[in-house]
């Protein structure tokens, strides 16, 4: 897992999504105005595997640029259903993934007898002040 974020908004969860995927992006393969360092391996994938490999900075940074893609995520949410974009190439796969989590909501115990109802204590019959 290279990171987790938790909110109760949906819009919030998509824009997060879209900065880790750029981030990852990024990491992968660096904007073309990054400088590329000369001492950097490259590692060629073996031919003879038969894996869907595809260009996962570019499926990235697709999907951070589609609007229709990020809008049907956002509609996932808002129905209650997870979303999952998941792309592979050969350093690994990267999966973006947010689901909804029921937050129970805010349970106040009831005021006590000592208790008034702005939350101060009062002890006896008398004040003091």
């Amino acid at each position: 897992m290279l990171g987790n974020f938790a909110t109760p908004y949906a819009p919030r969860a998509i824009r997060w999504l879209c900065v880790q995927a750029v981030r990852i992006a990024n990491g992968l393969d660096p904007d073309p105005d990054v400088p590329w360092s000369a001492a950097l391996l490259c590692v060629t994938p073996d031919p003879h595997l038969s894996l869907d490999l595809t260009d996962a900075p570019t499926a990235l940074r697709t999907w951070v640029g589609d609007d229709q893609a990020r809008r049907a995520a956002f509609e996932r949410l808002r129905a209650g259903l997870p979303f999952m974009f998941a792309v592979t190439d050969w350093s690994g796969r990267y999966v973006l993934a947010v689901w909804p989590v029921v937050i129970p909501p805010r349970v106040h115990a009831p005021h006590t007898r000592a208790e008034a109802a702005d939350g101060s204590t009062r002890r006896g019959t008398g004040s003091l002040w």
